[in-house]
């Protein structure tokens, strides 16, 4: 009988194949198994019992020869000592596959925190551990660093740096123990890192004062978070500032960098200041981030813009943003900066678009400040629906997180805010400045609204600004306002044009024929059609 020991051999597997004479029983293997459980042997495929045959040292012996030109193969599990083999050195096949890779190269395709000692209590800093765990994924060229799934949370007391071609998987919590650290984040980029892929992310930032959630910083590319919780971020007034879940972050950079192609879906966020950050303007340059399918509850603030003075208003190569399909509960009112609080608040933002998005307050919330605060270029805003009441609908301040309104100095213009808003306004529904009265330009508001306190559209200061234009109902009076400023408000109130045929609007009908009838009310009440005074507004 001929044999062969040792045709392929891997770390705690030794297999043997022998050639059956009919007549041999007894084979010699290479190493020891010390008893039959150690041995799975078979006889042309056939698994053999192991009370058909017996081991002693090395030798192998068959109650009965195998047959004439049989196959014989057996296989040695060799029990192996702590430590004596590396994971390089032991073979993996995934079932139904024939690709045989080894351990080590499985076990890279993701990194686990606790391979570095991580303990997830909730109590101890695990930052230095999940920093090294993150530093290796770098290291190795990429790949999936691993929160396993713990009984508590892995606490932390210093940012954790995320680099090139990450994607962080999170099965537990990570919350902050602390406020260390250089960038007041839980999770940060490095700067200029590329390809950074959140899953699920949990982040708790535990109410630790001027923590975020996660920070994008600049010149980072592809930068994707998909769903997750970020909770219990807190403002700090005058230090750290922070308290926002997503930092979109912007820095001086020159215009070919930037923070670009960056996504976010599915978060939510809840019992925080600020929901999500989006920053931008000249030598920060950034552009390409798109937002959606986002969820909110007892947030300050959802949404804040930040431009800057250089530049402004901003181009799109600049800042540009994309916001679509979000739905809150209980947000816009600050305890922080009760008079400088909105569902959206701006400074100098540029270039944002919002669509579908959906709030409502409850009565024992209270109301918003406003639905939006602060200066506006290119910014608009399509199906935003607002269910409670609210102090403003829209301030045009120059939004800062300052305790009281402030007027920045800078013009609102070319934006469009198309607001459906069910609930009452206790003030004007359009806010202003005198400072800001002229700086408006080009601003189209379509405003519904329940029921007015102070009964009027818009501060008074706007009656001569032919550059923006409103089409404002208040649905408690069956009341609507439509033109220019300078052609709307002349000292009337809804309660004033409440049940008349006639009010001071500029529209256009068309009958069936296409012909086209401009409709023009006088300051003197006069109603024209295409120029020609046909009544008098009684």
């Amino acid at each position: 009988a001929g044999d062969a020991a040792g045709l392929y051999t891997s770390a705690g597997m030794n297999n043997y194949n022998f050639t059956g004479d009919g007549a041999t029983t007894a084979f010699t293997l290479g190493i020891a198994p010390g008893a039959e459980n150690n041995t799975q042997t078979y006889i042309d495929g056939v698994y053999q019992q192991k009370d058909t045959y017996t081991v002693s040292g090395t030798t192998l012996t068959f109650s009965t020869a195998p047959p004439n030109l049989s196959t014989i193969e057996v296989m040695v599990i060799q029990p192996l000592a702590a430590g004596e083999n590396q994971a390089s050195e032991i073979s993996f096949k995934q079932a139904g596959s024939s690709v045989e890779r080894n351990v080590q190269v499985k076990l890279e395709e993701s990194v686990s925190v606790k391979d570095f000692g991580a303990v997830g209590d909730g109590v101890t800093d695990d930052a230095t551990a999940i920093n090294a765990a993150a530093l290796a994924v770098y290291n190795q060229g990429g790949g999936t660093l691993l929160f396993p799934k713990t009984t508590a949370s892995y606490g932390i007391n210093d940012d954790i740096i995320l680099y090139d071609n990450t994607r962080v998987v999170c099965e537990g919590w990570v919350k902050r123990i602390g406020t260390g650290g250089i960038y007041d984040a839980v999770f940060v980029n490095q700067a200029g890192a590329d390809n950074i892929y959140f899953e699920t992310p949990l982040i708790d930032c535990n109410n630790q004062l001027g923590m975020n959630g996660i920070i994008f910083r600049r010149n980072g590319t592809n930068m994707v978070v998909n769903g997750g919780i970020i909770k219990n971020c807190k403002h700090e007034v005058g230090a750290k500032l922070g308290g926002r879940a997503l930092n979109i972050e912007a820095g001086a950079n020159i215009p070919e960098n930037g923070l670009k192609a960056t996504r976010i879906t599915g978060v939510s966020i809840i019992d925080s200041y600020n929901g999500i950050a989006l920053s931008g303007g000249d030598n920060q340059e950034e552009s390409g981030c798109v937002i959606s399918n986002i969820s909110m509850e007892n947030v300050d603030i959802p949404f804040t813009l930040f431009g800057n003075s250089a530049g402004y208003p901003h181009d799109g190569d600049s800042m540009s943003h994309m916001v679509s399909n979000v739905v809150g509960v209980n947000c816009g009112k600050s305890t922080v900066y009760p008079n400088a609080s909105a569902l959206i608040c701006s400074d100098r933002g540029s270039n944002v678009m919002f669509s579908n998005v959906y709030f409502s307050n409850t009565a024992a919330y209270g109301a918003t400040n406003a639905l939006y605060y602060g200066d506006a270029h290119n910014i608009h805003m399509q199906n935003f629906v607002y269910d409670g009441d609210s102090v403003y609908g829209y301030v045009g301040f120059g939004w800062q997180e300052t305790a009281t309104p402030v007027d920045s100095g800078y013009d609102s213009s070319d934006s469009s805010f198309d607001f459906i808003h069910n609930g009452n306004i206790s003030t004007d529904i359009i806010s202003v400045s005198s400072a800001t009265t002229t700086r408006i330009q080009n601003v189209f508001f379509n405003i519904r609204t329940n029921t007015l306190t102070n009964d009027r559209p818009f501060t008074s200061s706007l009656s001569g600004n032919a550059n923006v234009h409103v089409d404002i109902q208040n649905k408690a009076q069956n009341a609507r306002m439509i033109g220019n400023c300078n052609e709307v408000n002349h000292g009337y109130t809804f309660a004033s044009i409440t049940g008349k045929t006639a009010y001071p609007r500029i529209f256009t009908l068309f009958d069936v024929n296409g012909t086209d009838y401009d409709i023009t009310v006088s300051t003197a009440g006069k109603l024209l059609i295409n120029g020609t005074v046909v009544g008098t507004q009684t």
